[in-house]
């Protein structure tokens, strides 16, 4: 086996592995249970998943410090899940992920956009990290570097309007999805999970109920080798997503 072939059989395996959870908790939405825990917890697998290299190379002459970014896995995750549950319920639904549409200027790739008899029905955006994005999710972060983040929630905003006039639809068939606020929210700060929503809502200009925090728990740190289940703190807003989405025409 030659060393291409053997890359390529390596990530089909792994995103087999990552497709069979969403199937597993496909069925679990389907029949009206919680998944949320779920899917934190495979998150935190996945985290462990792309950091193994660094333990299992380490020695007293090579240290690793950095593993590859988990959004693309994030969001296949996801998209699977909805393509599952899509299956389960004969929704009809065409899920795209990452795909490209129109032209430039106006050429988009939302995260994950769903399809339902050839017409736009929604679009996910995934952020699997606060990362620079710490303004648009907490209102004193953006106070402390304002012009940083003006300069992210105004392009966020923009790429928003693109979806409306490409696809013709309106913000309520817009999502924001994020695991947790860790990297937004500081202790000093003194900011509560429900100011930082609202200020979510109000810099991204998405209603609440469209923006998909999974955990509640402020300093959850899904990349922790191992994370107790007490801690993931899981919302409901991800099910909330999945029947609001399954209403849509």
């Amino acid at each position: 086996m030659d060393g291409t072939s053997y890359k390529e059989n390596y990530y089909l395996k792994f995103y087999q592995m990552i497709d069979e959870k969403a199937n597993d908790i496909a069925k679990k939405i389907s029949n009206n249970e919680n998944v949320t825990s779920d899917v934190l917890q495979f998150i935190n697998e996945i985290y462990n998943e792309v950091a193994s290299y660094k333990e299992y190379f380490h020695d007293d002459k090579f240290e690793a410090a950095y593993h590859e970014p988990i959004t693309s896995y994030l969001e296949f995750f996801i998209a699977r899940i909805l393509y599952h549950f899509s299956e389960i319920k004969k929704l009809g639904w065409k899920i795209y992920l990452r795909r490209q549409v129109g032209k430039k200027p106006y050429r988009v790739a939302p995260d994950i956009r769903i399809e339902k008899n050839g017409k736009t029905i929604a679009i996910i955006e995934i952020k699997a990290k606060v990362g620079w994005a710490q303004g648009m999710f907490s209102e004193q972060r953006f106070k402390k570097y304002e012009e940083k983040s003006e300069k992210t929630i105004n392009e966020f905003r923009r790429t928003l309007e693109k979806y409306k006039n490409l696809f013709n639809i309106d913000y309520s068939q817009i999502f924001l999805l994020i695991p947790s606020l860790r990297e937004a929210h500081k202790k000093t700060n003194n900011e509560s999970f429900e100011k930082h929503r609202d200020w979510t809502s109000k810099s991204t200009g998405l209603s609440e109920e469209n923006i998909i925090i999974l955990s509640r728990n402020l300093e959850l740190e899904l990349e922790e080798k191992e994370v107790d289940r007490y801690k993931l703190s899981p919302t409901n807003y991800f099910e909330n997503m999945i029947k609001k989405l399954e209403r849509l025409q």
